[in-house]
């Protein structure tokens, strides 16, 4: 075989390297680095692996460089995602906060026609009152009190007036009416009528205005067949003396019970015994207890000794009061209440109403900065609350505060105010039936409560 030169045989070296070369071809250049030892070294440099390219230190350090700005940037985006979310968490609790429960609120309205001013207070020194939105629809002022946590921009308390577009007739706040045609409205009245019910066949509806008005253990049944349409509360056996002290707290839940469930026409309570009586109470009845209550209110007319005392078929002509029309006016349920001394919700297992709110209002000249209401039975403290704004702003003259009091003759109960200079007084003459009392008088002439 002819033997070929070195230089044709480097230009086949590729060809075998990467095996694409002829059988012949590949026999040739077997043959000739079988004797060379410069071609062998060439092909088997070809046929080796390629090492990978090598970095020099400057490239190793501009990689190192650029590896160290990513993890930065991705540390800051965390650190920068985490300081957005603390900030809203932060804007929230402090500056839009959320909505305010109605109950955690003490609300003071007054209106001179088109004109409010509002001042709601928290009744917890955490809780401040944040932003307030007003808006208005046919005489109606509704006002929305979102709760915030106490900081500089609020401290508690918050006040904010309003010009109407026409005469004012009613105040909400938060869903709970607060004044009505010219009236301050309890929370009490609120809190029931907040709780409206326009159908008598909603159970749950009609189990949470009983449950504000009578606590204990029963069950309600209802009759949505035919008119009028009834509701019985089904309670636990009761002995006779039990039964007789609740037949009277009995009827005035009922007469509430017609006024806020707008289809009703009877209520009727049973005790477990067959033998017990129950207690019934009719639209007509609630009727004419309401009648009883607001007729002399309004006209000076006395038609009755007591409310409650319901005639079995009462005469028409002293019907001058349809007991529905409570379930639209919150004045007149507020009336309604008031006449019938229902001013907290009954308990069913001590056959009294338990406790009620009174509100207590600064009628003197001083700058008082707490009331401390204390609760007597049987000549021994029982217990206290003492009562002053969450920013610990003074109690001014018209300003008042809020306190839970027991309905019950056999407590005794005394208020003691301590003014921002830090002088103790007492007040006197303490009305446990009234809703509203005033602190009246002066340093030297002594100081006295007064409806």
């Amino acid at each position: 075989m002819r033997d070929l030169s070195c230089d044709v045989i480097r230009d086949l070296l590729p060809a075998v390297a990467d095996e694409i070369a002829s059988a012949d071809t590949e026999a040739l250049v077997k043959e000739h680095i079988e004797q060379c030892a410069d071609c062998r070294a060439a092909l088997d440099a070809m046929r080796a692996p390629e090492a990978a390219p090598t970095m020099d230190e400057k490239e190793i350090d501009y990689l190192k460089k650029t590896r160290k700005k990513g993890w930065r940037a991705v540390l800051g985006a965390a650190l920068a995602v985490l300081a957005l979310c603390l900030a809203l968490a932060a804007v929230r609790m402090f500056v839009t906060g959320s909505p305010g429960d109605p109950a955690w609120l003490m609300s003071e309205a007054t209106v001179e026609a088109r004109s409010l001013t509002l001042r709601c207070s928290p009744n917890d020194s955490a809780g401040a009152v944040g932003n307030m939105k007003v808006s208005e629809e046919d005489g109606v002022v509704n006002v929305n009190a979102r709760r915030v946590l106490t900081s500089p921009l609020h401290r508690g308390s918050a006040e904010t007036t309003y010009e109407a577009s026409k005469p004012i007739r009613r105040v909400v706040v938060n869903g709970r009416v607060v004044w009505d045609e010219g009236s301050r409205i309890t929370p009490y009245t609120a809190k029931l009528f907040a709780l409206r019910n326009p159908y008598v066949g909603d159970a749950s509806a009609d189990m949470a205005l009983l449950r504000a008005l009578l606590e204990g253990d029963y069950t309600i049944e209802l009759q949505t067949e035919r008119e009028p349409y009834g509701m019985t509360a089904r309670m636990a056996e009761r002995q006779p003396g039990e039964i007789e002290t609740l037949q009277p707290l009995l009827k005035r839940a009922g007469c509430v019970l017609l006024a806020l469930t707008e289809n009703l026409g009877e209520v009727t309570f049973t005790f477990g015994d067959e033998n017990a009586d129950p207690v019934r109470v009719t639209a007509a009845d609630a009727s004419y207890a309401l009648s009883a209550i607001q007729t002399p209110m309004m006209t000076g007319v006395q038609i009755a000794n007591d409310p409650l005392d319901l005639p079995a078929d009462p005469d028409p002509a002293f019907l001058t009061q349809d007991i529905k029309t409570c379930y639209d006016s919150p004045v007149r349920l507020e009336m309604l209440l008031y006449g019938l001394q229902l001013r907290g919700a009954i308990d069913a297992d001590l056959g009294s109403v338990r406790e009620h709110t009174v509100s207590i209002r600064n009628g003197t000249d001083l700058s008082i900065q707490s009331m401390t209401l204390e609760r007597w039975f049987a000549g021994s403290l029982r217990s206290s609350e003492t009562g002053m704004y969450a920013d610990e702003s003074a109690i001014a003259r018209g300003n008042a505060l809020e306190f839970t009091v027991p309905t019950l003759p056999q407590y005794e109960l005394r208020l003691t105010f301590t003014t921002q200079g830090g002088q103790t007084y007492t007040a006197e003459g303490f009305d446990a039936a009234a809703e509203e009392l005033t602190i009246t008088g002066s340093v030297g002439e002594g100081f006295t409560l007064a409806p």
